[in-house]
């Protein structure tokens, strides 16, 4: 009851001060509260250097993993400061376009669905919002928050029910849209667990979600890669629109897609969200021998007829 009233009391707190305050203090706000968790969680910055680690390998000094960490996190809380703000600040002289676009249009135009797929870089918010800006009905695949008050908020702020299809039990809604012609937003880049496909990521093999590459094949219907990067300074945002090959293969798909994911984290990496497990689940036949894993990463249990290596 009283971890509910809090909520409450946040959401509202975050809606009175994005409607009283200038949006680059409340951008400065966000980055003031992203350094104090960055500070507060010790695990999460282990978890960083981790990542950032495996990522770069001998690229990056210590220091400079933990700048980009800092980054990063500031970058987190600020997804939702600059959703707050969306409303007033995304003009279109703070709104770039790039690559693809008039593929998507003339494809929507003609009645065609397809699936934009992205990553936790930048801000994945705005870039739905911004892709719907341009007249095209998109709609989020996303799992419901922990908080009931906050995702109600976010909710609204993305556009109401009507923009969001709920992960759960939500593969099959998907398709009806597809199907139908509309348009499906997938986030792919975090770990799928035991039932995802092991491709390589920076180097390392990694359970990724093979949904888009599966989808797109076999409906037939277009698959994009969308990445919307802040400017500096808070200038606004550039998206970006990159039209994938069809499928032939699933596998081969989703690798090529984690390839491109990667070069596009390379161009920005203190806005990625490094704090994720991305490692945590390793391919069937690993034990704590295998180089380059990560201190939390989750072995298949003894005896597990996958763990027999073939």
């Amino acid at each position: 009851m009283l971890s509910s009233l809090l909520s409450r009391l946040a959401v509202g707190l975050l809606d009175l001060l994005a409607r009283l305050l200038p949006a680059s203090w409340l951008l400065r706000l966000a980055d003031g509260a992203g350094t104090l968790i960055w500070w507060l969680t010790p695990g999460r910055r282990r978890v960083v250097d981790e990542n950032l680690g495996i990522a770069f390998g001998d690229e990056l000094s210590a220091g400079q993993r933990r700048k980009i960490g800092r980054a990063a996190c500031r970058g987190l809380a600020r997804v939702v400061a600059e959703v707050a703000v969306a409303d007033r600040t995304l003009d279109p002289e703070r709104l770039g376009y790039h690559g693809d676009w008039e593929d998507l249009e003339a494809e929507h135009a003609a009645g065609r669905g397809g699936i934009v797929v992205t990553a936790h870089l930048g801000n994945w918010e705005v870039g739905a919002l911004s892709v719907r800006r341009r007249g095209i009905p998109l709609r989020a695949l996303a799992r419901p928050l922990r908080n009931p008050a906050f995702e109600r908020w976010l909710e609204r702020r993305r556009g109401g029910a009507e923009a969001l299809i709920r992960k759960t039990g939500g593969l099959r809604d998907a398709i009806r849209q597809l199907r139908g012609g509309g348009w499906v937003a997938l986030l792919a880049d975090q770990n799928a667990g035991r039932h995802g496909l092991f491709v390589p990521f920076f180097g390392l093999t990694a359970s990724t979600y093979p949904t888009p590459a599966l989808l797109a094949g076999r409906l037939g219907v277009p698959l994009y890669l969308g990445v919307c990067l802040r400017r500096p300074k808070g200038r606004g945002f550039d998206v970006h629109l990159e039209r994938l090959p069809e499928p032939e293969d699933v596998k081969a798909a989703t690798a090529d897609l984690n390839r491109r994911v990667e070069a596009w984290i390379r161009k920005a990496p203190e806005q990625y969200n490094w704090a994720h497990r991305r490692w945590k689940t390793r391919p069937p036949g690993r034990d704590r021998t295998e180089p380059g894993q990560p201190s939390y990463a989750r072995l298949w249990p003894p005896g597990h007829p996958k763990t027999a290596v073939k």
